[in-house]
């Protein structure tokens, strides 16, 4: 896992990557997961900033932030009522959600 200014990214490969840690928008607005694998964030994510995810990413906190939710590729699967926040879906990608 690693985290730059503008993402929060997992590089290590296939299978799942777990975050437990608490995510604040607005520095990290990229969530982005290695290709092949899965990044699981149990964490609240909260601020003012917006949401972009990139590979397959799993929520399941009832997240706080106020921004939207914009999937630019692969899965975005919400496993807690309110892990998601106004998504907005684009090309290639899909919405998993309870």
């Amino acid at each position: 896992m690693a985290r730059d200014n503008a993402a929060l990214y997992d590089a290590s490969g296939s299978g799942t990557s777990n975050f437990s840690g608490a995510i604040s928008l607005g520095t990290t607005p990229t969530i982005a997961a290695a290709s092949g694998g899965t990044l699981a964030l149990s964490g609240v994510i909260s601020g003012s900033g917006n949401l972009t995810t990139l590979g397959a990413i799993n929520l399941s906190a009832t997240n706080t932030y106020s921004g939207t939710t914009t999937i630019n590729t692969g899965i975005l699967s919400a496993t807690t009522a309110g892990a998601l926040v106004r998504a907005i879906l684009r090309s290639a990608m899909a919405l998993n959600s309870i």
